[in-house]
Formats: structure tokens, C-alpha cells, sequence
């Protein structure tokens, strides 16, 4: 009875030697794993800030780089790019789109892009002069460009070749109106027109009244009315060429039967 009360005692300690034992290498352990995980997340931490800071300079460095040769390219382009010349230079279609979104370049047409910081240091004409080297000035815009017409127009008229896309002159700003003719008739009675920082081409007054006259019935009478006296008054007139050009254009009895009494 002795031993049994001796064995149980001294079992009874064990145990609790052993729990107690178990309980402090839980805690140990417990100690241990946090020292763990709260040193991981530090070192986890660090390498997301380095990371972050190295995707940064990066970032600068590609937008710097970037803007260095869209800058080259706009000097070379007059301000006005096109997609072509930016895929030449390795730029796909994605690298673009995000150009425009990070507000590196702008867009003013389909196919068309200017750096954003320049697009306002681009006038009306050196613009159409870029979107348009092929077309003529005309119309209205010629008409108060040679002082025949006192009204500011309210858009550019332009003649350019009926084969021409139209979607060439879906224009958000500046504002364009088309006049489509036969590509023969965009090659005699054409000049250079200066507007400050570029030349664009304008048809000369005997041209630009031969075109009043083709299209008197889609002209403003009073425009018109002035047009033509103007031109009669102008000295530098060249009444030869307006009747040559005349011919050409198909209007040759109606110049001779509007001005001819004046000439």
C-alpha cells in the first residue's frame, strides 16, 4: 500500500513535470515562431519598398527617355506626328494608348498625335498645314486671306481631290470644311500663302474667283457680291489668267457674263 502511495506520488510529479515542461516549449516555440514571422514580414516589407522605389526610377527613366524622342520626332515632324512615324521608332499600338493615357502625347485625328506640352504652341494653320499638305485654301479662307471678304471664317475651306478618305477630316478642333474636286483641277491657279510660322498652298485671286463663280449658288450673296467687286478693284489682277483659268474650270461663259461688263 506504501509503494502504491509512493509510485502514485511520484507519478503524479512526472506528470506534471511533463505538462509543465510541454506548456513552457509551447510557449518557447510560440516565442520562437513569432520572432519568425514578425522578421519575414520585415524582410518582406523592405523588398516591396525597394522593389517599389526600383519600378519608380525606372519609370521615370523610360517616361524621361521616352519624352527625349518624341521630342526629337516632333522637331522633325514640324509638332504633328503619325502613328506610322512612332511605330518606325518601335512603338506598338499598346505603347501608343498609353502614352496618350500618361499624357506624354495627345491625340487630334485618327493617325495624328503632338506632344501634349506643345500641342497649344501649334497655330490653326500650322496644324491644317500638317494634317493637309496636299490640300488648297479656298473659298471663304482665301477670300478674307486676300481681303475680299471682312467676315472671319468660322472654319478652314479646303479643296483636296475627290478620291481623298473623308475620314481625313473628322476633326474635333480645328474646323474643316472639304471642297472635293477632280485632282486636275488642284495643279493650275495655286500659290504660297504665308501664316506667320508656316506656308500653305491658296489658290491666287483669279482662281479663287473662277471657284466663287462654280459655286455662286453655295456662297453667301452678300460674300459674293463683295468678292467679285473687290477682285475688279484689286490691281493685281491678272484678267488673262482668270479667263484661262475659267476654260479649264468650265465657267468661262459665266466669268464672262458676272464680270466681264467690269473688266
Amino acid at each position: 500500500m506504501i509503494y502504491r502511495w509512493r509510485f502514485a506520488k511520484r507519478y503524479g510529479k512526472a506528470r506534471r513535470f511533463t505538462q509543465n515542461l510541454s506548456k513552457t516549449f509551447d510557449v518557447r516555440c510560440a516565442k520562437v515562431s513569432f520572432r519568425i514571422d514578425f522578421f519575414e514580414n520585415c524582410a518582406y516589407n523592405l523588398i516591396c519598398e525597394v522593389a517599389a522605389q526600383a519600378w519608380l526610377v525606372r519609370k521615370v527613366g523610360e517616361n524621361m527617355a521616352d519624352k527625349e524622342i518624341l521630342e526629337k520626332l516632333a522637331d522633325e515632324c514640324g509638332g504633328i506626328f503619325r502613328t506610322s512615324d512612332l511605330a518606325a521608332l518601335g512603338y506598338s499600338t499598346y505603347a501608343i494608348r498609353k502614352l496618350v493615357d500618361e499624357q506624354i502625347i495627345e491625340r487630334i485625328k485618327q493617325g495624328y498625335y503632338s506632344l501634349c506640352k506643345t500641342n497649344e504652341l501649334i497655330s490653326e494653320a500650322g496644324q491644317i498645314a500638317q494634317l493637309f499638305p496636299d490640300g488648297v485654301l479656298c473659298m471663304y479662307t482665301a477670300l478674307f486671306y486676300y481681303r475680299y471678304s471682312d467676315r472671319t471664317p468660322l472654319e478652314w475651306n479646303i479643296a483636296v481631290d475627290r478620291d481623298t478618305s473623308k475620314s481625313r477630316f473628322k476633326l474635333d478642333y480645328p474646323f474643316v470644311q472639304p471642297y472635293y474636286m477632280k485632282k486636275e483641277f488642284l495643279v493650275f491657279g495655286v500659290t504660297a500663302a504665308d501664316y506667320g510660322d508656316c506656308t500653305m498652298q491658296i489658290f491666287d485671286r483669279d482662281r479663287l474667283i473662277c471657284e466663287c463663280i462654280f459655286y455662286e449658288n453655295k456662297i453667301d450673296r452678300e460674300t459674293y457680291n463683295k468678292a467679285i467687286q473687290s477682285y475688279v478693284a484689286d490691281t493685281k489682277k491678272n484678267v488673262p489668267k482668270l479667263l484661262e483659268y475659267a476654260e479649264k474650270r468650265r465657267v468661262l461663259k459665266k466669268v464672262k457674263d458676272r464680270i466681264g461688263v467690269w473688266l
